[in-house]
């Protein structure tokens, strides 16, 4: 196999594996509108109260305001399971069981493609995570079969810090069973996209370096910047690539300004016998010596 054919099955392949990473990640997206749908809203009242615990988190509510809240709103609506406000640092600041307060909760949120960002290595997960090196002082949040976790918002205090509104809610299990199903759809969506990923940053520079060493154009330096760089690198490679024509005898790409095979020795270019200038089929004359030119 020649290695213009396989520059040529290189580019069909990053081709397709381009149009299937589009298409994993749009897929990706409709998923995550799907889990937008079933990320269900309590009732109005309770969600006005949460935006209101929320509000006066923003302008620095002392925490026993919010815990006063926060245990009025679990009273009135019984299906929140466990409801708790937790710092970044993963502090308890107020919670539906009191003894949680001041204690550690560590819950993570992942973001990557599913909320816009081409990132492969994470999948998209919001929910609780235990720390491998628990504290003593350790809080685990109740996940129950019918309950689910959610995370209700996120607000920022005058100070800067961050603080998160989490808790799990009672659903029908249809919702769990519908949930789960995307879940298996989103994470081999997630897997296609990840291995696309990975298979078009390897073999764009692969194919940079392969039509880099065709011209002559220090191949090896700029299948390492396009390695590094990506689209950028490859983009900067186009822009600065000479231009090319193949010679029509042996089929080896020549430099454009080129006017005979620098391989076999053909001419490329129509030029004068005299001379060597480049000449148009149609004229007479030569341009630079003046010779007369026959058909």
């Amino acid at each position: 196999m020649g290695k213009k054919s396989v520059k040529d099955i290189i580019g069909i392949l990053l081709i397709a594996v381009f149009v299937v990473s589009l298409i994993s990640a749009t897929a990706l997206k409709l998923c995550s509108s799907q889990l937008g749908d079933l990320n269900w809203k309590t009732d109005q009242g309770s969600w006005r109260t949460l935006t209101a615990i929320g509000n006066k988190i923003e302008v620095g509510a002392d925490p026993g305001v919010l815990q006063a809240d926060l245990t009025e709103l679990c009273l009135r609506d019984p299906k929140f399971g466990d409801l708790i406000i937790i710092k970044e640092d993963g502090t308890v600041v107020a919670a539906k069981n009191t003894d949680a307060v001041g204690k550690i909760c560590l819950i993570t949120s992942v973001t990557n493609i599913v909320n816009g960002l081409p990132i492969p290595f994470y999948r998209y997960n919001s929910g609780y995570k235990k720390n491998i090196a628990t504290p003593k002082n350790y809080y685990s949040i109740d996940l129950k079969p019918k309950y689910m976790l959610n995370k209700f918002g996120e607000y920022r205090a005058p100070g800067g810090s961050l603080y998160c509104i989490y808790g799990t809610y009672k659903v029908d299990p249809g919702v769990i069973t519908k949930l789960n199903s995307i879940n298996r759809y989103g994470t081999v969506l997630f897997q296609a996209y990840r291995i696309c990923f990975i298979l078009f940053w390897l073999l764009l520079p692969v194919w940079v370096y392969m039509d880099a060493r065709k011209s002559r154009n220090n191949a090896a330096a700029w299948g390492i910047l396009t390695l590094f760089t990506n689209l950028i690198g490859w983009a900067v490679y186009l822009i600065a690539r000479p231009q090319t024509m193949i010679c029509p005898a042996c089929a080896l790409e020549q430099s454009a300004n080129a006017k005979f095979c620098c391989s076999c020795g053909a001419a490329i270019k129509n030029c004068c016998p005299q001379c060597g200038t480049e000449i148009n089929n149609r004229w007479l004359y030569c341009g630079e010596c003046g010779r007369r030119l026959e058909e």
